[in-house]
């Protein structure tokens, strides 16, 4: 099979939350993000909140299987994105699933 080189390849991946607290279930759901380059990924101090913030900012691009607490489906808006992203468990679960992605592909190749 021949590689087709997309300049802006996106991607689905799933992300598994766990709230914090004792006994608390791991919860999923799956986001789209937007693979950044090596120069872009680099900009950003995964170390420090306002780092992940923007890394985030720049690579979640959707979410699918996310309800609101009354169960109804949420679309993905801004300030969806920014209660997600303002959630540290939320937060570090994105960024571990993005990682993941790239570790899954790496492993298979």
């Amino acid at each position: 099979m021949t590689y087709r080189l997309d300049p802006n390849p996106e991607f689905w991946a799933q992300v598994t939350v766990r709230r914090p607290g004792e006994h608390a279930e791991p919860e999923t759901f799956r986001a789209k993000f937007r693979a950044l380059s090596i120069e872009e990924f680099n900009e950003h101090d995964l170390s420090a909140e306002e780092g992940t913030r923007a890394f985030l900012d720049d690579a979640l691009r959707d979410i699918d299987e996310v309800e609101a607490l009354d169960g109804s489906p949420l679309s993905f808006t801004e300030a969806v994105r920014a209660k997600m992203i303002g959630a540290p468990h939320v937060r570090a679960s994105l960024v571990a699933s993005y990682l993941g992605a790239f570790r899954e592909a790496l492993s298979g190749n």
